[in-house]
């Protein structure tokens, strides 16, 4: 497993490297299905399903993956950064764009369904604990809200939009 994740997360390794830029880039751009491509296949590819019964897997996960290329590409990552009411499990901001980025995991059985009802639960506690605050507060132009639902080697996405956009707050049920 340790030689698994330092191959994984060295910036040696020019296949991850360009997969975790490719993800980057479609967060970046609120391109949600583009973005659970890639997710999708970063978890297929490297995962056991032993691994997968916590939140906190994916969310580190995910977080390692982003973390290859984020400095590089300018790009403040952080993990649990304090926003309005809470602690967003992962949240990105671009400073020339000034875009922002915030991802809410939610673990679950490993079926679509229940993917699809975490990735709801994750997208509301994104609006309800009002993460947007701390983006809000920079003057950002775009904030985009992302409540993931993982599950096994997979994850469905639920994709808020731009929040700053957004006016009524809500997302289907």
């Amino acid at each position: 497993f340790e030689k698994r994740v330092s191959k994984l997360y060295s910036k040696f390794n020019p296949v991850w490297v360009q997969k975790a830029r490719q993800l980057l880039l479609h967060l970046l751009a609120n391109e949600s299905d583009e973005a659970c491509y890639h997710i999708n296949e970063l978890l297929h590819e490297f995962i056991y399903l032993r691994n997968t019964g916590h939140e906190f897997f994916y969310h580190g996960f995910i977080y390692g993956v982003l973390a290859l290329v984020a400095h590089s590409e300018k790009i403040s990552l952080e993990s649990e950064a304090e926003g309005g009411n809470g602690y967003a499990d992962v949240t990105l901001y671009q400073p020339n764009t000034k875009t922002a980025v915030i991802l809410e995991f939610k673990a679950c059985k490993n079926t679509g369904a229940a993917r699809v009802t975490a990735s709801l639960k994750a997208a509301r506690q994104i609006l309800e604990r009002k993460y947007i605050q701390k983006f809000k507060n920079r003057n950002c132009r775009k904030i985009y809200g992302f409540g993931l639902g993982c599950g096994g080697k997979a994850c469905e996405i639920t994709a808020l939009g731009d929040l700053l956009a957004s006016r009524d707050g809500c997302i289907a049920p």
